[in-house]
């Protein structure tokens, strides 16, 4: 009886899970890599692959570097927010990109922008200059860009709506940026400079971070902008790049470019499919439903049944299953009185409460891996738990060991050393040395942080393990840790207090 509920709720369970939802979107695309497919890109105007990178306006090769305007974009739909059910993605996106100056006898400009539109989307063929490739007609301050675009802008050249010629800002229909911060280097001297754009959708927030892993002296600068997306686009978008020039010209360049969404439009071929799985999915998790009641009904009835003895013996039934379980040796075990007298000498009260004889001071485990708390608690904890998992991630990122005596002064302690690198903007330094630098930069940097998020000194700051495994997703953006690694402060338990009141003086 038992075994056919537990396959009925099985089934129901297993139903409920079937029923189709919205799949992440992630592509990744290293454009010097000689494996490189562009059969998912498109490009319009100038913008053309060279073989090693994209070029988003003309370069000498291809004529006069003036007045030129390009798009690369992914050629197929994104799915932004749900229409049936309002949901809304969270989306990281990362990517490398160089701007060079253009002749020495040219002003330099215009800019390249990342952005997202309703799809599909088409360059307009008088968007050179100030419209970076986005508006037709950008001569007026406050001219709106095409109907609902976002984009984040890299501004090289100041038009009279500009604050700047060095700066980067967040467009909301419109190429006057909303928010925006002016560089303190120059964007347009062939650096590599890496930008990661993350939008959390719960929290209906768009976050923009700029740095050069390889020219750290450019500095890292960041804007964060509060806005609902389904405000101001549609369902589904277009994502990619444009870049323009005017009477002032340069190179614009994308090198890489990564892209994580938590939807992804159903494909369109299979809609009636995925429509009759829907339905049948839901039908037979409702039969299966009424079936786990029916019988949960009946299990109940049988055991009330079975404790008033209808029609069995008189012994009542959690007696009889604790008989079979003594007789199995699969239960508690009887003691004769006498033995219990010898075990306990007479029943001492000193024996009382001390559980096999003996008594616990700490959780058993490798130091490395215990959080701080357990050697003043003696307990473990949820949130201990998650420091051994941060641990653990560390190690997987770093190819160390939680603590190396063998080591130099500064990189003994696994999280110490880290939390340093991370301090000081360097975080990849942390990376596995064997790796030789061969792995995905952000990827990387993920784990490390997560790491570092889980072994936070304090356990209420630590999160818990299904928001860890959001970010290490990408389904959540990564968490903002403080630059220095805080001090632990913790409480001490009772039995390390002295009777008046003063703590025994237990540090870290």
């Amino acid at each position: 009886m038992l075994s056919w509920l537990l396959i009925s709720c099985c089934c129901f369970t297993s139903l409920s899970i079937a029923l189709p939802s919205a799949a992440p979107l992630i592509f990744q695309y290293n454009f010097s890599d000689a494996s490189f497919d562009q059969a998912n890109l498109r490009f319009e105007g100038d913008a053309f692959f060279n073989g090693h990178v994209i070029n988003l306006s003309r370069d000498t090769a291809n004529g006069s570097l003036d007045y030129s305007q390009g798009r690369m974009t992914y050629n197929q739909r994104v799915l932004l927010w749900d229409s049936s059910t309002g949901e809304i993605t969270n989306f990281t996106t990362s990517f490398t990109f160089a701007i060079f100056q253009g002749t020495i006898d040219h002003h330099n400009g215009d800019g390249l922008a990342f952005f997202l539109s309703p799809y599909p989307s088409q360059l307009h063929r008088r968007s050179a200059g100030g419209c970076l490739g986005l508006n037709p007609n950008c001569n007026t301050l406050n001219t709106t860009i095409e109907s609902g675009t976002v984009a984040v802008e890299f501004d090289s050249f100041k038009n009279h709506w500009d604050p700047s010629n060095n700066h980067f800002g967040i467009d909301v229909n419109t190429i006057n940026s909303t928010i925006y911060k002016n560089f303190t280097s120059r964007i347009n001297t062939g650096i590599k400079i890496t930008c990661t754009i993350s939008y959390d959708g719960r929290a209906k927030l768009l976050r923009v971070l700029v740095y050069s892993k390889d020219n750290p002296e450019f500095g890292n600068y960041s804007l964060a902008k509060g806005i609902d997306l389904r405000s101001f686009l549609p369902s589904e978008v277009t994502v990619g790049f444009s870049a323009a020039t005017g009477s002032a010209v340069e190179l614009h360049q994308i090198l890489n470019w990564y892209f994580h969404s938590t939807l992804q439009p159903p494909n369109t071929s299979s809609s009636k499919s995925l429509k009759l799985k829907l339905e049948l999915g839901i039908g037979l998790s409702f039969g299966a439903f009424i079936v786990f009641v029916m019988a949960l009904v009946f299990l109940i009835w049988w055991n009330m049944a079975a404790k008033r003895g209808m029609g069995m013996s008189n012994v009542p039934y959690k007696e009889m299953e604790i008989d079979d379980e003594l007789e199995k040796g699969i239960g508690p075990k009887r003691f004769q009185y006498e033995e219990l007298l010898v075990a306990t000498k007479n029943f001492k009260e000193e024996k009382l409460g001390q559980g096999a004889f003996g008594s616990t001071t700490l959780p058993a485990g490798t130091i490395g891996y215990l959080a701080p708390e357990c050697f003043i608690t003696g307990k473990t904890s949820t949130e201990s738990d998650v420091y051994s998992f941060g641990i653990v991630l560390l190690e997987i990122a770093s190819g160390r060991r939680p603590i190396m005596p063998e080591a130099e002064p500064g990189r003994i302690r696994l999280v110490h050393w880290v939390w340093e690198l991370y301090g000081n903007n360097v975080i990849l330094e942390a990376a596995d040395e064997k790796l030789g630098g061969d792995f995905e930069t952000q990827q990387m940097e993920c784990l490390i942080v997560v790491g570092l998020w889980c072994t936070h000194p304090n356990p209420d700051v630590r999160p818990c393990i299904r928001k860890a495994l959001n970010v290490l997703q990408f389904e959540s953006p990564l968490p903002a840790l403080p630059s220095k690694m805080p001090v632990p402060i913790f409480a001490p338990p009772m039995d390390l207090v002295s009777p008046n009141g003063a703590s025994q003086g237990i540090e870290l």
